[in-house]
């Protein structure tokens, strides 16, 4: 992430420590009592949330989330299979969204007792379009008093970035649903504390 960019989590999981979210109702019902980030924490996170936080964790295109329906998610499997998406003309292979133990909590809250239909409804009770989930996020952000360069797709790049720093870039590059490992590089945001302690590791 570039230096002195706020964190895209900053607007899914607010901290008791920043006073703008204390000031802001939409968001205090998304606040943990313990002050973690854990899904578990957040049963009660607003709607109008729960797609971009879901977002922040798997690390699908927006597109991608708003097109999935319930008849595409397999809980026993723990995945999300979607026939269109965005490179299946290049691929030929439906893309595979794996769901861990925070996504899942986040899949439960937003079906709750549906049983067909999109995954993410809007507080409208329609599913999202990515223009209209877009201008919701920023909405949000505004409301928050948070930079204006903190945009949706950003949830895209914070989940890369991690989960490249942590597990390696082919796991980055599958989760992200890349042919080819040169388009998750620029997913890959490193600032200068990160460069300059990587050239400590130099004996």
């Amino acid at each position: 992430m570039k230096k002195g960019t706020v964190p895209f989590e900053r607007v899914i999981f607010p901290r008791q420590t920043d006073t703008a979210w204390r000031d802001c109702p939409l968001f205090q019902r998304a606040d943990s009592r313990d002050g973690s980030h854990s899904a578990k924490c957040f049963p009660g996170i607003p709607v109008d949330l729960l797609g971009p936080a879901a977002l922040r964790q798997c690390g699908a295109r927006p597109g991608e989330l708003c097109r999935a329906t319930i008849a595409d998610v397999d809980r026993v499997n723990r995945v999300i299979t979607l026939k269109e998406h965005k490179t299946v003309r290049k691929t030929g292979k439906p893309r595979r969204i794996p769901v861990g133990e925070k996504l899942g909590a986040f899949l439960t809250q937003a079906i709750g007792e549906r049983l067909a239909g999109p995954v993410f409804l809007s507080p409208a009770g329609r599913a999202w379009t990515v223009p209209n989930l877009s201008r919701t996020y920023s909405r949000l952000r505004d409301l928050a008093g948070l930079p204006r360069d903190l945009v949706l797709y950003l949830a895209r790049h914070e989940c890369g970035t991690k989960v490249c720093r942590q597990k390696g870039i082919e796991y980055a590059r599958r989760l992200l649903g890349h042919t080819n490992i040169s388009t998750t590089q620029r997913y890959m945001h490193l600032d200068d504390q990160e460069l300059a302690d990587a050239q400590d590791l130099i004996e």
